[in-house]
């Protein structure tokens, strides 16, 4: 990233207020955000909400008040083995989820 003129920060989404992320967008003079932030599974679900939703949320609000205006956002969506099926704790909410996200994988790609 550096070659290519960008000033990677790393701070822990979980803590970071939207005024120290403000801060930091216009401190760096940052003119574009690459967000790659996420639990990764790690945690309970109140982890995965507060970094992978929240986080998200305090980034594209930091981003707003520092008049940043280009984002690239890096995600994954159920990335769990498919031949195992369904883990336990999904409800019929995630399933549909899930179903809705291959139908539109399988119409982009």
């Amino acid at each position: 990233m550096k070659k290519i003129g960008a000033k990677p920060e790393i701070l822990s989404i979980e803590t970071a207020t939207v005024p120290e992320l403000t801060s930091l967008l216009k401190s760096s003079k940052a003119d574009g955000v690459l967000f790659a932030a996420g639990a990764g599974g790690k945690g309970d679900p109140e982890r995965t909400r507060k970094v992978d939703y929240e986080g998200a949320v305090k980034v594209y609000d930091a981003m707003e008040a520092g008049n940043v205006k280009r984002l690239v956002l890096i995600g994954a969506v159920d990335i769990r083995d498919r031949s195992k099926g369904y883990p336990e704790w999904y409800d019929d909410a995630d399933s549909g989820s899930t179903l809705t996200h291959e139908k539109v994988m399988k119409l982009i790609c």
